[in-house]
């Protein structure tokens, strides 16, 4: 039996992807440039939004420090959502539907390191997208508010701990469904479970009725309304801890209690 480290599972990836770059064929680099335009364009927006948005909020002092505290707290608790779900969906293709399994299954490979693998291609293949368009509205928050180099550093590095645990946490219920319906049978359930969780996302942005701040009638409740906004928002979810860390450090902080916890 092998006893290579892990990582040397992901080789044949990373030679697939390098040999792909050099031998592109016809209308790679166009599709290159066109989704990486795309790419770049939605990232440019995101930035302007979130960038205007804080800037605005910045002259209603703890109010505005409310609503951006509120605001990372919900970030960070929808991209948990999307990190667990698709966590969910590729593990059942790593570690069940993958066309070179049955080959790694067969090799004198450690089942241990042979998990480790297929574990680290779920992480970055259900977080790929969190992790690219998670740091423009980081640094857009960072730059309205001139946070200090404390910050990005405290945001990068609570990305990595916050995109592992929710995908962990799907690749459990992935592997506690497959011992319950076939593999193939299983990825039906998840298309179910998908588009229970669009309707989900759905009926909670009509309970919460965002549309009431642009109300002058419905002032008066804006407190019930906070306080809705601010009941999902839990101090036992990994997206509280990482709201909290990074807030405190824009503030020039540093709160090891949530930085420990993720």
């Amino acid at each position: 039996m092998t006893s290579q480290p892990f990582p040397y599972l992901l080789l044949p990836t990373l030679w697939a992807a390098r040999n792909r770059a050099r031998h592109r064929e016809p209308g790679d680099s166009a599709r290159v440039v066109l989704f990486g335009g795309i790419g770049l364009g939605v990232a440019a927006v995101i930035f302007a939004v979130v960038f205007w948005l804080t800037w605005q909020l910045d002259y209603y002092e703890e109010l505005g420090d409310y609503l951006i505290r509120l605001g990372l707290s919900w970030l960070f608790l929808t991209f948990l959502s999307f990190l667990a779900f698709s966590g969910v969906v590729t593990a059942l293709s790593t570690f069940f539907l993958s066309e070179d399994l049955r080959l790694l299954v067969a090799a004198p490979v450690s089942r241990t390191r042979l998990f480790y693998s297929c574990f680290v291609k779920t992480v970055a293949q259900a977080s790929w997208m969190v992790v690219t368009f998670m740091p423009p509205v980081l640094l857009a928050v960072g730059m309205a508010r001139c946070a200090g180099p404390l910050y990005y550093a405290v945001g990068l590095l609570s990305l990595l701990p916050f995109v592992v645990i929710p995908v962990a946490l799907g690749s459990v219920v992935t592997l506690f469904l497959v011992n319950v319906f076939p593999a193939r049978r299983a990825r039906d359930v998840l298309m179910l479970m998908g588009l229970l969780f669009a309707v989900s996302l759905v009926l909670m942005l009509r309970f919460l009725r965002p549309e009431r701040l642009l109300s002058i009638e419905t002032l008066p409740d804006l407190t019930a309304f906070f306080a809705t906004l601010q009941s999902p928002v839990t101090p036992l979810l990994p997206s509280f801890w990482a709201g909290e860390t990074v807030f405190t450090a824009l503030r020039g902080g540093v709160d090891w209690l949530h930085a420990g916890a993720l």
